[in-house]
């Protein structure tokens, strides 16, 4: 994994406190990019089920949890955006 864009030196490779933040930063990252791929089989999912909905009913409960999902797939990428600022060299 490649964190030159921490700003991180050799010698501060060293700080175990430093390591600790990198890895927390990783493994956040990671799993975000699981959640992403996550919510985007949901999003399918709708998508295949809104396209089989026979009535009004079926179509707006559907449209409701696409809604759902892609404002949680927008506050996943305000977190992700946020650690990546959080991340910046100060």
């Amino acid at each position: 994994m490649h964190h030159s864009h921490i700003g991180a030196n050799r010698s501060e490779w060293h700080d175990p406190d430093l390591r600790r933040s990198i890895d927390f930063h990783a493994v956040l990252l990671a799993m975000a990019g699981d959640l992403r791929q996550h919510l985007q089989i949901i999003l399918n999912s709708y998508g295949w089920l809104s396209e089989r909905a026979t009535n009004n009913p079926e179509r707006e409960r559907i449209a409701r949890g696409q809604h759902a999902v892609m404002q949680m797939a927008e506050q996943l990428h305000q977190l992700v955006t946020a650690l990546h600022i959080h991340q910046r060299p100060r």
